[in-house]
């Protein structure tokens, strides 16, 4: 199943961001669409916040550009892999996600360690967990 796209903000963020790295690195749309393999117009339309690429487009781009990870992907809200290209650990995402308070980073870090710890138990009492969750069966 496909994301949402980006609200109008991230789109515009990264469109601006992506306008800098195509201005330092002095080359045209045009060429960057070929050295990317796309249309043109789809350059234009990242650039206009229109559009955004998927997130392994936007890793060509940054490599492509020469930019750091992560510069193009955190303003579309995309997490991070490392220059090697592994995805990072959730830790790690939820610490350096910018659009995420302390008080969010907390709960999100514990809700993960809950379902990390759950992997060590008995898989059918995950289960009643799960049954128990769901709430008791409604004949309608």
């Amino acid at each position: 199943m496909r994301e949402p796209p980006p609200n109008p903000i991230e789109r515009l963020k990264f469109a601006e961001a992506l306008q800098k790295a195509i201005a330092d690195a002095g080359i045209s749309q045009r060429e960057l669409a070929r050295r990317l393999g796309v249309s043109q117009a789809s350059v234009s339309q990242w650039l206009h916040g229109q559009t955004v690429p998927r997130p392994g487009m936007a890793v060509r781009l940054e490599r492509e550009l020469g930019r750091d990870p992560g510069s193009l992907l955190i303003p579309l809200g995309y997490v991070v892999v490392d220059p090697e290209g592994r995805p990072v650990g959730v830790p790690e995402a939820v610490a350096k996600d910018p659009r995420l308070g302390s008080r969010e980073r907390e709960i999100l870090l514990s809700l993960y360690r809950t379902l990390v710890d759950q992997r060590g138990r008995e898989p059918r009492q995950i289960e009643r967990d799960d049954q128990d969750l769901a709430g008791p069966d409604l004949d309608l």
